[in-house]
């Protein structure tokens, strides 16, 4: 296994490294699915209302896969009850009860979750079979963040995008849909920026900040789909196919 303390700037996309990474997915991804069972409906609701997905028949409606995914990261991480999200009550009612029962790498990989944060971040340079190295559009600190799929986008370098981070030892990986923001030539960065994470407002929490920073993305995939029709920041996001609504009883 990987030590967690190596240094980022030095990784190189060995068998054992790729192996550790795969681990840490694979592990993740069964986190997520116990997370998604753990979503109460109050929260399918207001996330669907703040993204524009939800109409007034009270349908949540998703108009891709990728936009599905972004519903269910921002139900688990983006949306507090009672100042917990539903990753940081699930992380804590796990280590108060035991249940689920967990390994110390998959506790060690909740406890990343719970920790998560929203990232607004530019590619630097992509390494191929490992990822990217990227920095953060708030803070300026570069960042190595694993995702094989990412390292083999081409003319990667200069790309912006939006996702939730979480660390893993000496690299990032995504809670969940990374979303694609487009060139610095064609983003006024600085403004989405300022717009996205509420920067201007110091009682802004950062849940709303990345909330805002995901419906900003989701209405620039809007704006792609429709034919080069500019779509208005204040616009609901159009849909094609239907969610059902989430189970009443799960409060």
């Amino acid at each position: 296994m990987v030590k967690w303390a190596l240094d980022e700037s030095r990784l190189e996309p060995t068998w054992e490294v790729l192996q550790e990474y795969e681990r840490a997915r694979e592990v993740t991804r069964w986190l997520t699915v116990r997370l998604v069972e753990a979503v109460p409906h109050r929260v399918h609701v207001g996330v669907g209302e703040r993204l524009g997905l939800r109409g007034r028949d009270g349908l949540v409606r998703l108009p891709s896969e990728r936009v599905a995914e972004v519903f269910m990261e921002a139900c688990i991480h983006g949306w507090p009850v009672d100042g917990q999200t539903v990753v940081q009550a699930f992380a804590r009612r796990q280590a108060a009860t035991g249940k689920p029962r967990l390994g110390a790498y998959e506790r060690r990989l909740l406890e990343a979750k719970a920790e998560a944060h929203y990232s607004f971040f530019q590619v630097e340079e992509a390494v191929p079979g490992m990822g990217l190295r990227a920095k953060d559009g708030r803070t300026g600190k570069v960042f190595f963040l694993m995702d094989r799929g990412l390292g083999l986008q081409p003319d990667a370098a200069g790309l912006w995008y939006g996702s939730r981070l979480m660390t893993v030892g000496p690299w990032k990986m995504t809670t969940g849909a990374c979303l694609p923001l487009g060139h610095a030539s064609d983003l006024r960065v600085e403004e989405l920026s300022r717009e996205a994470f509420a920067i201007d407002d110091p009682n802004a929490s950062e849940h709303e900040g990345a909330m805002q920073c995901t419906v900003v993305c989701l209405q620039r995939l809007a704006a792609r789909a429709t034919s080069g029709r500019a779509v208005a920041t204040s616009d609901p996001i159009s849909a094609v196919t239907l969610l059902a609504p989430a189970d009443p009883e799960r409060r």
